[in-house]
């Protein structure tokens, strides 16, 4: 098995990690790709570097949250099919960090009145806004020369991929993956979250597998309460 591109750690930082020396590079290479993506899902944001084009609504306000962040550069923004002036698009303060554009006339929302299949309470939505951009961040197995206006990803980023490939290798043989906590006071210690009484774990699959400690970590970039 080799590393996914969306590959958020290396194998030589997992096989750092206390009692994961002697595992095998398929069995790292299996947990990082598992845990990225789970990552990107709790995250709900794409984080490798990439040129992209979004279909958008509009906002009706001068601030149009993107579902994808770090913004590098925007490259196009059309307005029902005419072009901006990238003059008038901006990205202050953090916004760029946080995945925002500003516009000071306001993205405009355009909803087309047809219906789908003819029932009433499916009505096509019209996408009046199409971006491209630049964005996201270095990953470590990025292939290539990293441009100099984009950024590595982040240490915590990082940190919170390795707790989770620690904690889960440490789970119960044979039993589904619950790690819910770290504690690092005089070593590691793993702590494992509990079935419901039903039986069965009732979570998504990023909250089976990622601990608290990771979450804590990824907080920052977390965009779920902002386009979910």
């Amino acid at each position: 098995m080799a590393l996914q591109s969306n590959a958020l750690t290396t194998v030589a930082r997992v096989k750092a990690q206390p009692g994961l020396a002697a595992k095998s590079d398929a069995d790292c290479e299996e947990k990082i790709n598992l845990l990225s993506d789970l990552i990107e899902d709790y995250l709900q944001c794409v984080l490798g570097y990439r040129t992209a084009t979004y279909l958008l609504q509009g906002s009706g306000t001068r601030e149009l949250i993107l579902p994808v962040a770090p913004v590098v550069e925007v490259t196009e923004v059309l307005v029902q099919g005419q072009s901006l002036d990238l003059a008038e698009v901006a990205t202050p303060n953090d916004w760029a960090e946080r995945g925002k554009l500003f516009y000071k006339a306001g993205w405009p929302i355009e909803c087309d009145a047809s219906n789908e299949a003819g029932d009433p309470d499916m009505a096509t939505i019209a996408f009046p806004l199409s971006v491209t951009l630049r964005h996201g961040y270095w990953l470590p197995g990025t292939a290539g020369s990293k441009p100099s206006d984009v950024s590595v990803l982040p240490e915590r980023i990082q940190r919170a991929c390795d707790i989770a490939c620690h904690l889960n290798f440490a789970s119960p043989p044979g039993g589904v993956q619950r790690v819910r906590s770290e504690k690092t006071a005089g070593g590691y210690a793993v702590e494992f979250a509990q079935e419901s009484s039903g039986g069965g774990i009732q979570s998504e699959a990023w909250e089976t597998f990622l601990p608290d400690t990771a979450l804590l970590l990824l907080a920052k970039y977390c965009r779920r309460d902002v386009i979910l």
